[in-house]
């Protein structure tokens, strides 16, 4: 293994959090505030520009379908671009991006400007994740890492029913109120500016590109009696973040099979939290759901998401990590299976409601997995690449969901999606690593050039 010396500490690993990881902490929960707010926001809009402005149907989809392509962009780019330029500068010019493209959306209505623009908007927020999660695992102790990922995006998720209420009140009192939801997207701008004051460059980023007083100033700034590890030297060698390297790492031998069990469970996690969730509505005002239920149960989810995400901050660092991911997603896969076998709408909006607690954990967990499996150098690049690939793979499947709901039925398309959460968490339980609690180093093992085949 490529780390410290077994038993030592290093960086902040046995450390507890300090006054610059609690304000680390709160740029990041911020940040995933108005992350989601944009992620969400144009769903409430686009029924108001076809309204007001003549806007069609396909246009609306356009926007959308571009807006999916921005994210997949952003994914892997953004992290190419913090492994490049670091943690700090990559977190705050994404939260740029997405906050100025935001404020354009509420400056006009014109469609093509609209199209660039959510386009950029989704490379941006998408940028963001990615990094996010990578630097949250890196200036967090290894001990409690999953717990302060998972309290971050708790906060972050509120953003979506933050947004949804918003909209609910302020878009039926004017006109032109619809611009005031983008405008608090664009708020993000201050954290830009508080976050060049409060946050701290990641000191492993820092012994990845060689600066290493650097690294060592900065974890002192933080925790006066860290330590950098002992072949922090060597660790300062593999500073090449670059795609070429990046997959040459993530398919090597040592971290072959590795990227195959991430790929699976982004890939779930990804495709099972979008198989249905556009689909419900139609399929369930078919099946005698009111549209005001509809539209209720859809808030309700949202407000339970943040829950979901502060009940697994309890459970995720135990069990190394894989544990708690087979545990949630199969639950949450049994639910979709049991919702299949209801028929009345109160037993389906009670099976609605209890997995809007799981949802948002899931992917969670996923995230933090994710950005803990790849050495410092690769990090948010390879963690971009499988984020990115799984979002892409994931896309080209929604396709079949009429196809399985013509073909089987309410059950049929339930099943389905109850065994995409399923599959991966059996796959992860018998061949995927245990992270939790174990540090980075560790957890990155040092290959060489002769290594480059699965």
């Amino acid at each position: 293994m490529s780390g410290n010396s077994k038993g030592t500490k290093t960086f902040f690993d046995g450390h507890p959090i300090g006054s610059a990881h609690k304000r680390f902490l709160i740029i990041a929960s911020l940040a995933y505030v108005f992350d989601q707010m944009n992620v969400i926001n144009f769903g409430f809009i686009g029924p108001i520009l076809m309204k007001n402005y003549g806007w069609t149907m396909q246009q609306f989809a356009n926007v959308n379908s571009f807006n999916m392509l921005g994210m997949f962009i952003g994914a892997l780019f953004g992290g190419w671009l913090a492994d490049k330029i670091g943690r700090k500068k990559g977190l705050l010019t994404c939260i740029l991006i997405f906050s100025l493209s935001s404020l354009a959306n509420a400056a006009f209505t014109n469609y093509n400007i609209f199209l660039i623009m959510r386009t950029i908007t989704g490379f941006g927020t998408i940028g963001m994740v990615t990094i996010a999660m990578a630097y949250i695992s890196e200036m967090m102790p290894s001990e409690s890492r999953g717990k302060y990922q998972a309290l971050s995006i708790a906060v972050g998720v509120c953003g979506m029913p933050i947004s949804a209420i918003l909209a609910k009140v302020v878009i039926p009192l004017s006109y032109n109120s619809w611009r005031s939801v983008f405008v608090l997207g664009g708020l993000g701008l201050v954290i830009t500016v508080v976050g060049s004051f409060w946050l701290k460059e990641s000191p492993r980023w820092l012994v990845a590109k060689g600066r290493l007083d650097e690294a060592a100033k900065v974890l002192n700034e933080i925790v006066p009696d860290a330590q950098l590890p002992l072949n922090a030297v060597e660790l300062a060698k593999s500073n090449n973040s670059g795609y070429i390297e990046t997959f040459r790492v993530m398919f090597s031998s040592a971290y072959g099979k590795r990227t195959a069990t991430l790929f699976i469970v982004v890939f779930g996690a990804t495709l099972g939290s979008f198989y249905l969730s556009n689909f419900y509505p139609s399929i369930h005002a078919q099946m005698g759901f009111s549209q005001a239920v509809v539209l209720n149960l859809a808030i309700y989810q949202l407000f339970l998401n943040p829950v979901g995400d502060y009940l697994v901050s309890f459970i995720s660092d135990n069990g190394g990590r894989k544990t708690p991911i087979t545990v949630i997603f199969s639950i949450f896969g049994c639910l979709f299976i049991i919702q299949g076998l209801c028929s009345t709408v109160l037993s389906i909006s009670i099976m609605l409601l209890l997995k809007g607690l799981f949802v948002s954990a899931a992917m969670t967990i996923t995230w933090t997995y994710l950005a803990e499996s790849y050495p410092t150098h690769i990090r948010t690049t390879a963690s971009g690449i499988l984020f990115g690939s799984g979002r892409l793979a994931a896309s080209f499947l929604l396709f079949t969901v009429p196809v399985v709901y013509e073909s089987y039925g309410y059950f049929g398309v339930n099943l389905v999606n109850g065994l995409i959460y399923i599959i991966p968490g059996i796959v992860v339980l018998f061949i995927g690593d245990s992270t939790a609690k174990v540090s980075l180093e560790e957890l990155s093992p040092s290959i060489s050039m002769k290594e480059t085949s699965i």
